[in-house]
């Protein structure tokens, strides 16, 4: 058996095997670059431009060409691979059809392996690495193979614009592709946890409305037209707000806005009536992205929400859009709006937003059209405005009402539970919803 394997390796020359590798080596680099290309998106292969890698302008530039010129060269290696695989399996089994079947097998496989699946899998595996050094291979084949691609590329363009597509057509990024990259960035580090956060939340404000955003009319500092400018400083003082919207016969009869700056440069002795600007109206509905560009469009800072009957819901200025971006905003002297007790226990205001209480918490509640903050989930879990005591629990988590005013809760208690009360909570349900 070792004497008919010496003879047989024997036959094959030198030349034949240095051949077929140089072509597994052509295949295996002109299938990696392929995918390493494609894999880059255009924005992508922008900023690799930007950052000093000229190689890849050619790609940017004429990429039909480029491709057109790698494939062809890709075939040309493989035809040549092939070819020379099977003659080298002509030459190890001359005379023997079964010993010709297993040897084409075993060549044809390494061809695939060494010359197509492994290059291509680490080339898109790498492939930010390796486009930019592999180019300076390609541009000397894109040239030299020039007349070729040029026909091809003519020709491909005809047989598709007689199906009534266009190859200079771009597709445009979805909202959904752009989350998925922008979570993808961040697994790989390209993109900071923070930043990614950022940047999902202005996309999601195309599905937040302005009662979202707004400070309910509960929580309003109002003057009336006959406030003094004196009076005026010193509720500025008290509360901190720099516009105060001015009442009429009513909270749902808002006839103006003082801002602080105005009041400041004026007299002794004016009143609200006389430094009030015109109020600006929006619907509680309006998107808050909308709202966003008209406060840009328009110099706006701040203004008036009405609900769908016309009256007052709520106020909403520049800094509650902002704070649906990056956070909470707080004052200096302002109080935490979430302290920590202990790292399952927190004692909770409860005008905060259950968005900004579940980014607190590490959990994500889920989202409901019926109440915006904590205060309403309570009262929307217990229907009934909240007394001291009461307990309500959401997912595994405990909220017990330590403090209320006459309206509403204003501190809460939150307790993450551990699993076997989460479990025994799950167990109680059923047996009440069973019986």
């Amino acid at each position: 058996m070792g004497s008919v394997m010496d003879l047989t390796i024997g036959v094959v020359s030198l030349e034949e095997v240095v051949t077929l590798i140089i072509c597994l080596m052509g295949s295996a680099l002109f299938s990696g670059s392929e995918n390493a290309l494609v894999s880059l998106s255009e924005a992508k292969t922008k900023t690799l431009i930007d950052d000093g890698h000229v190689t890849l302008k050619l790609w940017y530039q004429q990429r039909l060409r480029v491709l057109t010129a790698i494939l062809v060269a890709n075939n040309i290696v493989n035809i040549m691979a092939s070819a020379m695989a099977g003659a080298i399996a002509q030459r190890i089994s001359p005379g023997s059809p079964q010993m010709l079947g297993v040897t084409v097998g075993v060549l044809t496989l390494i061809v695939l392996v060494f010359g197509e699946i492994t290059p291509k899998a680490f080339a898109q595996a790498h492939a930010s690495v390796l486009a930019p050094r592999l180019m300076y291979i390609l541009i000397p084949a894109y040239y030299i193979l020039y007349p070729i691609t040029r026909v091809l590329e003519g020709t491909t363009r005809k047989i598709i614009n007689l199906g009534g597509w266009d190859l200079n057509t771009v597709e445009s990024v979805t909202e959904a592709e752009l989350e998925h990259l922008i979570a993808q960035s961040q697994q790989s580090g390209d993109l900071d946890a923070h930043a990614g956060q950022l940047i999902n939340q202005v996309l999601d404000l195309d599905e937040k409305a302005a009662r979202e955003a707004m400070s309910p009319r509960t929580e309003l500092v109002t003057v009336t037209r006959e406030t003094s400018r004196e009076e005026i400083l010193e509720i500025y003082a008290e509360e901190g707000h720099s516009r105060l919207p001015v009442v009429g016969k009513n909270i749902d009869d808002i006839v103006g806005v003082v801002f602080i700056r105005d009041i400041i440069r004026e007299a002794k002795g004016s009143k609200a009536e006389d430094l009030m600007r015109e109020p600006v109206f929006v619907s509680e509905l309006q998107r808050v992205d909308a709202l966003l560009r008209e406060f840009q469009l328009n110099r706006l800072r701040f203004a008036v929400v009405l609900d769908e009957y016309g009256g007052t819901a709520g106020c909403i200025g520049m800094e509650d859009i902002l704070e649906m971006i990056v956070g909470e905003i707080r004052d200096e002297d302002e109080e935490e709006s979430v302290i920590v007790v202990s790292p399952d226990q927190w004692v909770v205001d409860a005008k905060t937003k259950m968005n900004d209480l579940g980014d607190k918490l590490g959990h994500d509640f889920p989202d409901s059209e019926e109440y915006d903050s904590l205060a309403g989930l309570l009262i929307t879990q217990l229907d009934r405005i909240p007394e001291v005591g009461d307990i309500v629990t959401v997912d595994a988590f405990e909220f017990i009402v330590e403090e209320t005013d006459e309206k509403r809760a204003v501190k809460v208690q939150v307790r993450r539970m551990d699993e076997l009360e989460v479990t025994g909570e799950a167990t109680a349900v059923e047996a009440v919803t069973s019986g």
